[in-house]
């Protein structure tokens, strides 16, 4: 994993094969999708029921009881919230909390594009002086990037549509995958994360990753 300059001249580098050999484990770059479908395929006995999105959560007798926008409701003696940084279980159980806004955009996309082979078992992250860009090989030929930029009060200061301006001046690789990546295929965010805090469960709920500790991605 190499922190760069915008030119891709690495500013620090962590090589992490020490730990793979110490441990006997693997750092593996995957598309998200394919992860979700190599757990699902091997889920043997354990049901899943999408389309149930929480509405509501409400503490009772009996436990609790979930409301989904879909109009389905259930009781449940215990709950897991993993509902991320817009946590519903949270905001309804551990009100004293609040989200903190970073003031910066964030593009993802993920492109067909074929990296120069010394780029390919390595996370880059390239930085600028108000953004920043990183991308990694996630299968043969296809590669996962992200950039950042800090905006002063709005994040309407900047535009999908203007990308390659805003990196003009990185190295040849950052702008050829952006070059490469259809418009769809960006997801565009604005950077928050979760003021921290020590309640995280009560009795039989607990609230688990970014629900409970969601950081900004540079953490």
């Amino acid at each position: 994993m190499n922190i760069t300059k915008s030119s891709l001249k690495p500013l620090s580098k962590i090589d992490l094969s020490y730990f793979e050999q110490k441990h006997n484990t693997k750092n593996i770059a995957i598309h998200r999708g394919t992860l979700q479908q190599i757990l699902i395929d091997n889920l043997k006995s354990t049901k899943i029921n999408l389309h149930h999105k929480l509405a509501s959560i409400v503490e009772n007798t009996n436990g609790y009881s979930l409301e989904f926008e879909n109009g389905e409701r259930i009781q449940s003696s215990t709950v897991l919230g993993a509902d991320g940084l817009n946590s519903v279980v949270r905001q309804n159980l551990f009100p004293n909390n609040s989200i903190r806004y970073a003031n910066q955009i964030c593009w993802r996309g993920i492109t067909e594009y074929k990296l120069p082979i010394k780029f390919s078992k390595e996370l880059n992250e390239a930085w600028g002086k108000s953004e920043r860009f990183g991308f990694v090989q996630i299968a043969q030929n296809k590669v996962y990037w992200y950039a950042l930029k800090s905006f002063k009060k709005n994040k309407k200061e900047f535009s999908i549509h203007d990308l390659e301006q805003y990196f003009s001046a990185y190295n040849s690789v950052i702008k050829g995958i952006i070059r490469s990546t259809k418009i769809e295929q960006i997801n565009t965010a604005e950077i928050s994360d979760l003021k921290p805090t020590n309640i995280w469960y009560k009795e039989n709920v607990c609230l688990i990753g970014d629900s409970a500790h969601a950081t900004t991605p540079n953490m």
